[in-house]
């Protein structure tokens, strides 16, 4: 990609080449593949690049951005910053007022001061208080946590529903439910119990995204990071000590589950 830099600044950005006019020159699109990055610069063209455009928006939501021109190297980079969203619930807020419906504020030691009375250039920040629903109850913006709670509850009913007719028969008086059913019904339980208490422990942003990812089959290595490979008998070999003409595989660390992904497997009497 490329920007258009006019006194400094980025007045146009081309995602793919585009006949342009800079100048009153037409320039035909040509140019962004013919030009060298020299000539393109001495008519304001650079090479423009994003970082961070792309956000997670299960933990994420995207901030502002910044833009920095590099003059010497011809560059332009659009950098995005990423907000996190909050793990915890939060009740939601109004602006305060007073019994006539005025807005009151706050001045810098904390005295309210209603709108109809504020004075130019002194600073002032709204009074917030919770928002009541119509039944005066505070309302409330479910966080990350809740959330996820909420949807590991749905999860564990809908992986339990396939085998409630077991539990229906059993209590009308029928056969028993079966062992592996039963274990699997109470693996499920336990699983989700687990999961909502890793996600109360879960003290930031990274500890709850840790529990979402997956950890992939990886070589293992020794204390000081060197590959392990085995021998025809198992036997550990390190990298440094290959001896040519000898077969040896690669010793793998397991795949490790997310907890939040670590759900029992469904016995094949449900399968």
């Amino acid at each position: 990609m490329w920007a258009l830099v006019e006194s400094g600044s980025v007045t146009a950005v081309y995602t793919r080449p585009k006949a342009i006019t800079i100048g009153g020159i037409q320039h035909p699109r040509s140019i962004f593949t013919r030009w060298s990055a020299a000539e393109l610069q001495a008519i304001g063209i650079y090479s423009y690049s994003e970082e961070g455009a792309s956000v997670d928006n299960r933990f994420y939501k995207q901030g502002g951005s910044s833009v920095v021109v590099d003059d010497a190297a011809g560059t332009v980079t659009k950098t995005y910053s990423h907000v996190e969203k909050a793990l915890e619930d939060s009740n939601q807020q109004i602006q305060s007022t007073n019994a006539d419906g005025v807005a009151i504020y706050l001045d810098a030691d904390d005295v309210e001061v209603l709108q109809t009375d504020l004075v130019e250039d002194v600073e002032y920040t709204p009074k917030m208080e919770d928002y009541l629903d119509e039944d005066g109850e505070v309302v409330t913006t479910l966080g990350l946590k809740s959330q996820k709670k909420s949807q590991l509850k749905a999860t564990a009913a809908s992986l339990l529903s396939g085998s409630d007719w077991y539990v229906v028969r059993a209590a009308e008086g029928g056969a028993a439910i079966p062992t592996d059913v039963a274990t699997y019904r109470a693996a499920v339980r336990t699983a989700s119990g687990t999961m909502e208490t890793a996600i109360d422990a879960a003290a930031d942003m990274d500890a709850f995204i840790a529990l979402h990812t997956d950890i992939p089959a990886t070589q293992s290595t020794n204390a000081d990071g060197v590959l392990i490979y085995l021998d025809a008998d198992d036997v550990e070999v390190l990298a440094t000590d290959l001896v040519d003409g000898v077969e040896y595989t690669a010793k793998m660390d397991a795949a490790v589950t997310a907890t939040l992904n670590d759900w029992p497997t469904i016995p094949d009497t449900l399968a």
